[in-house]
């Protein structure tokens, strides 16, 4: 698991993944995404995400 976060201006946003080698050529990434304040509406932002690698 790695995370990072980063200061953008009045924001403070922040990323963490996991990455799972399924098989030697099959790869599942998961990885959540926080952005605080989001804008004017939100305050904070939550973006999910699932990725799928395959090496042929």
């Amino acid at each position: 698991m790695v995370g990072s976060t980063a200061a953008v201006g009045q924001r403070a946003g922040g990323e963490m993944y996991y990455n799972i080698a399924v098989t030697r050529w099959f790869a599942v990434t998961a990885d959540v995404q926080f952005i605080d304040p989001a804008n004017s509406q939100w305050d904070t932002a939550f973006v999910t995400g699932l990725r799928a690698k395959l090496d042929f």
